[in-house]
């Protein structure tokens, strides 16, 4: 997962802040005032509290009423405030949810194959530049049929999506079921 800027978090914070002040140190001429800027000093805490799960599309949220407040706010007084609606779209804009999507070469780490094994008398080893190979031996290279990561205890087939998530580093190779049942590991859902 990638992670958040904390960086961000405090320019939002900071931009949250000086909203709901300039609201606040404004008065509220109505009950309908007093309601939303309760609603959005809720929103906003709720957005900053949980920023690292869902806080950051809530404060997307939070910006955007903002927005829409200082607009109604403007309407019926006629005088725009300016300072604020800039600030307001300020936050909306860094809130902003990303929309582009996950790219391989951009945060997922590719999925390569280990260097090469060989299969020799049922067991695998690391395959060394030979050559001939012995004839009276059989040799097949196959980084293994099944993989898991050295952090837990499943295994998968190589073209499912958790096997393709993990960290190079960590990956164990099996050639067959039993080699990975023996070894601790049990099966995913991927593996028929």
């Amino acid at each position: 997962m990638k992670q958040k800027s904390p960086g961000k978090f405090l320019f939002q914070s900071l931009l949250l802040v000086i909203l709901l002040v300039c609201l606040a140190l404004k008065g509220f001429s109505s009950s309908i005032e007093l309601i939303a800027f309760v609603a959005l000093l809720f929103l906003s805490v709720v957005g900053l509290v949980a920023y690292r799960t869902y806080g950051e599309k809530m404060l997307f949220v939070v910006f955007s009423l903002f927005v829409l407040d200082v607009v109604v706010l403007w309407l019926p007084s006629n005088s725009l405030y300016f300072t604020l609606l800039l600030v307001s779209l300020l936050g909306l804009w860094v809130s902003m949810p990303s929309s582009r999507k996950c790219k391989e070469e951009e945060c997922c780490e590719p999925v390569s194959s280990p260097p090469p094994q060989k299969v020799v008398d049922g067991k695998v080893v690391e395959a060394k530049p030979e050559a001939k190979a012995e004839p009276s031996k059989k040799t097949t290279f196959s980084p293994g049929k099944y993989v898991a990561s050295k952090r837990s205890n499943v295994y998968h087939e190589p073209k499912c999506e958790w096997a393709k998530k993990i960290q190079k580093d960590r990956r164990v190779w099996f050639a067959s079921r039993e080699e990975a049942l023996n070894k601790g590991y049990k099966k995913h859902d991927c593996v028929k």
